[in-house]
């Protein structure tokens, strides 16, 4: 059976550990084995003094005492035996030569001293150290002499060495036997590891139809049916994931916008062929530049970038629009915005979207100069027309009839196209709103209502239409930095329009003031029949109403929303509209604060 490196470790770790368990046992074995010796002899020495109180009391019986101290010498660990009378003179000895001697050593003389029996520790004269057993010989409870039995720590471990022997061999094998069994028994318990690490290993090479073949019911079978489990919700994840992928390549590279996604620092991440083509590094094996650069300041170098590449890095703005301008070879420029990613964990990087802008803007100019032009050049004689209807009307020809009935739709006619071309002389000169400029003040928005109201005055009563806010919460809205004349203006063009395209006898018109993320929002609903959802985004369009077809019922040239947009944008705020079929039309127009919360 082949141990995997993990089963190696447990089989190690459990054996080291049964080794320890079974080297304390055996140790703890070995004590118990050495204190019964020691126990043994201190019994020893107490029958040895039993069988010396004839020997000795009242007479002396040398032969006696010899022999059993001979016997007693023949016992494992023994090295010296001696008994004395009460006045400490040896009576027999193991060593002949010491019999008639007076011991008077301090072990001898503590041994008379004793009552009972009594080991001593001490290190003879040779250096070694010896353990004696001492007993009193009593003949009823008087002492008449004393025993002793000597042992060293060699001959203790001499005698002791047998049964060493066999408790070592006993825990060797012990401890061979539950190795072994640990190792069989690791192994098998591990064995279905490896084949995990292989499937998940396979799994992470993308084989995701790898499944494990594990059928037992235990803790190892129910880990690899729940690997099996992963494994299917992976595959299928993963499947999902990549028609997704491929889905968002498609997108991302036949988009006819560029598109860059980089890190937060600027370095490319993605990139579009319409990018590659817009920047000047399509193809880089017939390009000039080779390699695409790295970033986007570097992409971004040939170009006059408004605002400045370092500001689009560093700004934490979510969106910010930005523009880039060639002159050289030929004028190209790029209009798109910069999306900062964000996530839980902070910025995840840049999507960068742009566009060739360069017809557009040659058309918006071309566009701007020709609407300034015509209606300059239809202004004169205009004025003219104008002005000498306006003599005949202070006094009027002798008209009848029909003559009569003409002339005055001369003069109301000639008046509402005057209208119209002051209000294209108007639009052309914010038609772009970062060419437009403007005298910001710090203004109350209360004076700007009243007096786009009071302009509106007799279009209002004409119209039957009633107009409200209320004035005490509109004066204690903030002041916003705003050119007075331009804001006034889109506020009448809302009004107008709130009340030119209410077909109900009874036009309501109610305006409201909130405060949004810093900025003063200005709000105008109506009661009219509300405007569907795909209509909103072309509603802000030059020369754009809702009808199916222009057919002059209803006056104007579809520039008010226009106009009203493009001051919005001027002063750095927004236009948009919220509306539904049946539930009325409400425009917005947000303002900046003049003091900043």
């Amino acid at each position: 059976m082949r141990l995997s490196k993990l089963g190696l470790k447990l089989a190690v770790l459990s054996s080291t550990l049964v080794l320890a368990v079974i080297g304390m046992m055996a140790n703890r074995l070995l004590g118990a084995t050495r204190d019964a010796f020691l126990n043994e002899k201190r019994v020893r020495a107490e029958a040895f003094a039993r069988s010396c109180r004839e020997a000795v009391f009242p007479k002396v019986d040398a032969f006696a005492l010899h022999f059993t101290l001979g016997e007693l010498m023949q016992e494992p660990g023994m090295v010296y035996a001696q008994v004395v009378d009460n006045g400490g003179k040896v009576l027999s000895h193991s060593d002949s030569t010491r019999v008639g001697e007076t011991d008077d050593s301090p072990q001898g003389r503590a041994a008379l001293d004793a009552t009972e029996a009594l080991l001593q520790t001490y290190r003879g004269q040779d250096g070694v150290e010896y353990l004696d057993f001492s007993v009193p010989v009593l003949q009823q409870t008087k002492p008449v002499g004393a025993v002793r039995l000597g042992i060293t720590r060699g001959s203790l471990e001499k005698a002791l060495a047998p049964d060493k022997r066999r408790i070592i061999a006993v825990a060797a094998a012990s401890v061979f036997v539950a190795s072994l069994g640990t190792v069989f028994l690791v192994g098998w318990l591990t064995r279905p590891l490896p084949m995990l690490a292989n499937a998940a290993r396979d799994i992470g090479r993308g084989k995701l139809d790898t499944r494990v073949e594990w059928k037992s019911r235990d803790e190892i079978g129910v880990l690899a049916r729940s690997f099996n489990e992963m494994a299917v919700a992976n595959q299928l994840a993963f499947a999902a994931l990549r028609e997704e992928k491929e889905k968002l390549d498609t997108i991302f590279s036949e988009t006819r916008d560029g598109l860059i996604l980089s890190d937060p620092g600027g370095r490319f991440l993605l990139i579009n062929p319409t990018a590659r083509r817009l920047l000047g590094f399509g193809d880089t094996s017939l390009t000039p530049m080779g390699s695409p650069p790295p970033g986007v300041a570097a992409a971004f170098k040939g170009f006059e970038s408004d605002p400045p590449v370092e500001t689009l890095l560093e700004t934490t703005d979510r969106v910010m629009s930005f523009e880039l301008r060639r002159k050289e070879p030929k004028l190209l420029i790029l209009a798109g915005t910069r999306d900062r990613l964000e996530t839980t964990r902070g910025s995840a990087g840049l999507l960068w979207v742009f566009r060739d802008a360069t017809f557009e803007k040659r058309e918006e100019v071309l566009s701007r100069s020709v609407l300034s032009l015509i209606s300059h050049k239809m202004k004169t004689p205009l004025m003219a027309c104008v002005g000498y209807l306006e003599i005949l009307a202070k006094d009027p020809p002798a008209l009848q009839g029909f003559h009569k009935k003409a002339f005055e739709s001369m003069i109301t006619q000639h008046q509402r196209l005057t209208g119209m071309v002051e209000k294209l002389l108007f639009f052309a000169s914010v038609y772009s709103p970062d060419m437009l400029v403007l005298d910001k003040k710090p203004v109350d928005l209360l004076p700007i209502l009243e007096g786009a109201c009071k302009q509106l005055e007799e279009y209002i009563a004409k119209n039957g239409a009633r107009v409200r806010f209320d004035p005490d919460a509109v004066e204690n809205a903030p002041k916003v930095l705003v050119d007075r004349s331009r804001v006034e203006e889109a506020v009448r063009n809302l009004i107008e329009n709130a009340i030119k395209f209410n077909p109900k006898p009874d036009k309501q018109v109610e305006i409201g003031v909130s405060e949004t993320n810093g900025s003063v929002c200005l709000s105008v609903k109506d009661n009219g029949p509300g405007i569907p959802e795909e209509e909103h985004p072309r509603l802000f369009r030059k020369f754009y109403q809702m009808e199916d077809s222009f057919t002059g019922q209803i006056d104007g040239m579809g520039l008010g929303l226009a106009f009203v947009k493009n001051i919005a944008e001027a002063h750095g705020g927004e236009a948009y509209v919220r509306s539904a079929p049946g539930r009325g039309a409400e425009f917005f127009l947000s303002l900046p604060r003049a003091d900043p919360a």
